[in-house]
């Protein structure tokens, strides 16, 4: 059956940062050789004893055919349990695929080691992620998707920045204004957006 993992919603958000984040060292030297400078970083997980956590291999970015995935969510389940995945959320484009019986027959899923995260991906604005609430409309633009997510008690990461020309000012003020507001996305789709990783580093810079 479905699998159960023993853990709080404060648990559940940092595994949803470890996920997202990529941990940094306390500096980075600049690859600009004018400068020829060394820049501070934050370093989000300074107060992690990582000795001490338990890892989970999760997805919580994925489609299915209810959006404009390839696959029925059957087999995107079955295919992520079959490669021993602890978390999966199913996050189609501006729909609530959630619950998973609705879609899977009560045998198939007692067979299943895997948690599952009711998510939905906010496609009429910046990409957002929206985790543990029920939204999934239209609504735009950012700040009424953040406050929807928010008035749900939900969590939320931005996907795929990469994909858009905002300014790492832009993103940060979103990160201080809304505390549900988790992360952002750096690796996507066999990394499509390469810029992802890389705005990460500049939004983090001081």
């Amino acid at each position: 059956m479905l699998r159960k993992l023993h853990m709080n919603k404060k648990n559940i958000l940092i595994i949803l940062l470890i996920t997202f984040f990529l941990f940094f060292p306390g500096h980075i030297y600049s690859q600009n050789t004018e400068l020829n400078s060394v820049q501070n970083i934050i370093n989000p997980y300074q107060e992690i004893n990582w000795e001490n956590i338990n890892y989970y291999k999760a997805n919580l970015h994925s489609h299915t055919e209810q959006s404009d995935g390839y696959h029925s969510v059957k087999r995107v389940i079955s295919a992520f349990n079959l490669n021993d995945y602890d978390i999966l959320a199913i996050t189609d484009h501006n729909r609530y695929t959630w619950p998973w019986s609705n879609y899977i027959d009560n045998s198939f899923e007692k067979k299943l080691n895997i948690t599952p995260v009711n998510g939905s991906e906010i496609s009429n604005t910046h990409h957002i992620g929206s985790y543990f609430n029920d939204f999934s409309g239209e609504t735009e633009p950012e700040i009424e998707v953040l406050n929807e997510i928010h008035d749900r008690n939900g969590l939320a990461v931005f996907f795929h920045p990469g994909r858009y020309q905002k300014s790492k000012e832009w993103y940060i003020n979103y990160y201080q204004s809304y505390d549900n507001l988790i992360g952002q996305e750096i690796f996507n789709k066999n990394n499509r957006y390469p810029n992802d990783l890389e705005f990460w580093d500049k939004t983090y810079l001081n």
